[in-house]
């Protein structure tokens, strides 16, 4: 199979069953945005590797496999999907939270606002996260522009999936050593 295929050089692209949209519809900014976040995810598991977090590492590739099903049901149409769809993505919500409690048990209580980063690794997991808050956003536009494109676990999911993300880029930091930054609202400090 060629990786080429030159459809989609007049600006649309083709989703499952064969019809052509705009690439621009918000099916493409929802599924692509859910691509993009997959990559970043690619990213988080590789620093998890790194860092010998290994059974996290495991979980990362289980939520990459997840989004990617939840790409291609959002690029199928809603009389082409599997009564199975309402379904889809409830195991892992329940394994997501799962393992939030469990990292949480490490770490120290949350008392502020904290800033993204406090070292290379967690920056990158909050880059992750910042991206499936994105792709939530996305769906639920998707979802109001076309509300019989719906699936019901979808947004809980990714919804969960950033919750996750966001703990997890505070495990990341507290096993390398990295420092939590504390938010400050610096307009106040400067009154």
């Amino acid at each position: 199979m060629k990786i080429y295929t030159k459809t989609g050089d007049s600006g649309t692209s083709g989703i499952i069953g064969g019809d052509r949209l705009s690439k621009d519809d918000a099916i493409f900014e929802a599924y692509g945005t859910l691509d993009e976040f997959n990559g970043h995810l690619g990213l988080v598991h590789s620093i998890l590797v790194k860092e010998s977090l290994n059974d996290l590492a495991k979980i990362i590739l289980l939520v990459q496999s997840e989004v990617f099903s939840a790409g291609s049901l959002l690029a199928t149409p809603p009389t082409k999907r599997s009564p199975d769809t309402e379904k889809a993505h409830q195991s892992i919500i329940t394994v997501l939270e799962q393992e939030i409690d469990k990292m949480e048990t490490e770490l120290p209580e949350l008392k502020n606002f904290i800033l993204p980063g406090g070292s290379l690794d967690s920056g990158f997991v909050q880059v992750a996260r910042a991206v499936a808050r994105r792709a939530e956003r996305n769906i639920i536009h998707l979802y109001l522009l076309k509300p019989d494109w719906k699936i019901s676990n979808l947004a809980p999911f990714i919804n969960r999936l950033s919750d996750f993300l966001f703990v997890l880029a505070r495990y990341v930091n507290f096993k390398v050593g990295g420092a939590e930054n504390i938010w400050t609202n610096q307009r106040q400090e400067r009154v």
